[in-house]
């Protein structure tokens, strides 16, 4: 144990002292090797090598933070309902379900337009609920648009048109 203590010990004031000011090295009275930072009887000035260093070399190119991914080319279908389908008086909500591929990209949103007019606020869900609708003929359409952007959709699907059955009173 005493050994390992002295290695360690006689290491450290070697690379301490290497960094620092000039190393002796020489032998006490035992026999063991001592290292010192003052000159003694019998020892001799050593030349110690410095740690090696690095430094980077110079960069030579700015990363350009300004540049924006690709726009991203979105599929948009309506699933539901489907073309010329027709609702009965007895369903009171009808359910708009959307197909985007690939994933919507962060930021970006679907807004639903029924007969042309937006309808609703955009939205991340591919699910959109129309509710209480009178008799008629309906188009939907969806779209996806970039949060912050008005303007131009990033892609449009198909529209479709389907139908609302209600009773009438003559």
């Amino acid at each position: 144990m005493k050994i390992i203590h002295y290695y360690v010990l006689s290491a450290l004031v070697f690379y301490t002292q290497a960094l620092l000011a000039d190393v002796y090295k020489g032998q006490d009275s035992s026999g063991k090797t001592i290292y010192s930072d003052k000159p003694f009887e019998n020892s001799q000035k050593i030349e110690v090598d410095l740690a090696p260093t690095y430094s980077s070399p110079p960069v030579t190119t700015k990363l350009d933070t300004t540049q924006k991914a690709a726009p991203v080319s979105y599929q948009l279908s309506i699933t539901a309902p489907t073309p010329d389908q027709t609702f009965t008086t007895d369903i009171k909500n009808i359910e708009v379900k959307v197909s985007v591929t690939p994933a919507l990209q962060k930021g970006d949103k679907i807004q639903l337009l029924l007969n042309g007019q937006p309808h609703g606020s955009p939205s991340e869900n591919t699910t959109f609920t129309l509710e209480s609708l009178f008799r008629g003929a309906y188009t939907v359409q969806a779209q996806v648009i970039a949060e912050g952007k008005p303007g131009a959709p990033l892609a449009t699907s198909q529209a479709v048109t389907f139908y609302q059955k209600r009773t009438s009173i003559q």
